[in-house]
C-alpha cells in the first residue's frame, strides 16, 4: 500500500502543485501492474473514502476533484448555479463513476435527493461509496431508455466515459437492464425530478422518448450532451412549451444557436 500511495502522492505533487505533464500517463501504466491502484481508497472532502480506479480515466477525474480542480463540466455547473434554483430532486443519467455527482452535491449542499443511473458494473462500488456517505444519493444500476428489457453496451477499456449502446467502441461488451424513465417514476413516485442531466454517449434520443409523461406533467429542465448528433433531432421528441439552448462550456451562459462548438451540452428549458 505504501508503494501505491507513493504514486498518488507523486501525481498530486507533479500535476497538482507543479502543474507539469506526464504524471497521469505514468500512474495509468503503474495501475495496470498494481491491482490496489484499481480500487484505491481516495480521501475526498465531504464524502470520505471513495474507491477509485487509476487504470481508468475516471480515477483521474476523482483525483483532480479531490485537488479542487475544475472538471470538464465547469460551464454546466455555472449554468446550474444560475438557472436551476433550489431543486428537490435531480436525475443524473449516465453517472459514470460519480465525480460529476460530487460536483452536483457540492453545488447544491442541501439537495434533498439525487438519483444516479449507471449500468456499467465497474462503476457500482464507487457510486455506492458516495451513497453510503450521503444518504440523499440513490444508485440505480439501470439504463434509462425507451423500452424495458436488456441492452448491450460497448465500452472502451480504460475510458469508462466511452460506454455506449448506440455505437460500437471496441470488442468489449456488457449487458444491463433497461427501463423508461416514466416506468421508473411510476414504481418510485418519490423520485419526481425537477431536473434531468443526460450523458449517454449518443443514446440521448432513446432516454428522452422514455420520459414523455415526466416531461408533460412535471416539466423538468433537461440537460443533454450534444456531441454525437445534431441536437435538432431531439426537438420533435419534446412536448410543446420547451425551448432548446446551448450551454457555454466556460461561462455557463446560454445561446440559441444549438452549435456544439459553443458548448458540448445543450438544455431544454420549460417556457
Amino acid at each position: 500500500m505504501r508503494l501505491t500511495s507513493f504514486w498518488v502522492v507523486f501525481y498530486k505533487l507533479w500535476h497538482g502543485r507543479l502543474h507539469l505533464p506526464g504524471a497521469g500517463l505514468l500512474l495509468s501504466v503503474v495501475a495496470r501492474i498494481f491491482p490496489s491502484l484499481q480500487s484505491y481508497p481516495l480521501s475526498v472532502d465531504g464524502l470520505g473514502i471513495i474507491p477509485v480506479d487509476f487504470s481508468d480515466v475516471s480515477g483521474y477525474a476523482w483525483l483532480n476533484f479531490s485537488l479542487k480542480e475544475n472538471g470538464q463540466e465547469a460551464g454546466l455547473i455555472r449554468f446550474l448555479q444560475k438557472r436551476a434554483g433550489q431543486p428537490n430532486c435531480i436525475w443524473d443519467v449516465g453517472a459514470n463513476a460519480g465525480y460529476f455527482a460530487a460536483e452536483i452535491l457540492q453545488t447544491f449542499p442541501h439537495l434533498p435527493s439525487l438519483f444516479l443511473f449507471e449500468p456499467n458494473p465497474r462503476m457500482t462500488n464507487t457510486l455506492l461509496a458516495i451513497a453510503h456517505s450521503c444518504p440523499r444519493v440513490r444508485v440505480e444500476t439501470l439504463a434509462l431508455s425507451d423500452r424495458t428489457g436488456q441492452v448491450q453496451f460497448s465500452f472502451a477499456k480504460g475510458s469508462s466515459t466511452l460506454t455506449s449502446s448506440a455505437r460500437k467502441l471496441s470488442d468489449a461488451f456488457f449487458t444491463a437492464e433497461s427501463c423508461s424513465g416514466d416506468d421508473f417514476l411510476a414504481r418510485n413516485p418519490a423520485s419526481r425530478p425537477d431536473g434531468i442531466i443526460i450523458d449517454v454517449e449518443g443514446s440521448e434520443p432513446e432516454v428522452i422518448r422514455g420520459l414523455q409523461n415526466i416531461l408533460t406533467s412535471l416539466r423538468p429542465w433537461v440537460v443533454f450532451e450534444q456531441l454525437f448528433f445534431d441536437p435538432a433531432c431531439l426537438d420533435p421528441l419534446m412536448p410543446p412549451g420547451y425551448q432548446r439552448f446551448t450551454i457555454d462550456d466556460s461561462t455557463g451562459e446560454l445561446s440559441m444557436a444549438g452549435d456544439s462548438r459553443q458548448g458540448h451540452n445543450g438544455v431544454y428549458l420549460p417556457i
